[in-house]
């Protein structure tokens, strides 16, 4: 179960359709809670895919990708750091010497997960900083505008030369979904 706001229809539609594209056998429930859509899909396969899911507080535990999911995040690495800012983070504004300039933060209380959010937009050519212990930042210009990009902001229009080749290869989210799909389903195959 994942509970989403029930304002980012966009979020959870995603969310939905990543979970159909990966086990297309199970039905998606949404219902909603409160302020919450609950995005459910029940599937006997959940832990071997999300095997750092267990007891206990996460920043109390270790969070290691697995060897495939390591190469899933370097394959997307895109989609990664969207969906950790869509999931624990933000675009907000920064006031500097009386000027507005936008930033982005992520925050988790696991030092395991806020490395693999660094790890990942270093991929992507972004530096996070940390700004305390349990926060990363995106301040510089270019690096917010290459999350602009990414987050969806049309109301900024990155440099060109900001778009890495990436973002200019041919294919769609549902594309990338399903290449993600075949590779989980390798998985799902193995023994265990």
């Amino acid at each position: 179960m994942i509970y989403l706001n029930r304002n980012a229809p966009g979020i959870i539609a995603r969310c939905a359709n990543s979970i159909t594209v990966v086990v297309p056998e199970r039905r998606v429930g949404l219902v909603r809670r409160g302020n919450c859509i609950r995005v459910s899909s029940y599937f006997g396969g959940w832990p071997r895919l999300l095997p750092q899911h267990g007891p206990g507080k996460k920043h109390e535990r270790a969070i290691i990708l697995e060897a495939w999911q390591r190469g899933l995040v370097r394959a997307y690495p895109e989609q990664f750091v969207r969906g950790c800012i869509e999931s624990d983070g933000c675009r907000h504004r920064r006031i500097v010497s009386g000027k507005n300039y936008p930033a982005y933060s992520f925050k988790n209380r696991s030092e395991d997960i806020l490395g693999l959010f660094s790890w990942t937009c270093h991929l992507i050519e972004v530096s996070p900083r940390r700004a305390n212990a349990e926060t990363l930042s995106i301040a510089r210009r270019s690096e917010v505008a290459r999350l602009d990009t990414l987050m969806g902001y049309t109301s900024v229009e990155p440099a060109p030369e900001l778009l890495p080749a990436v973002e200019r290869r041919q294919g769609g989210a549902e594309e990338e979904v399903g290449d993600a799909g075949r590779l989980v389903g390798d998985v799902l195959q193995r023994p265990s």
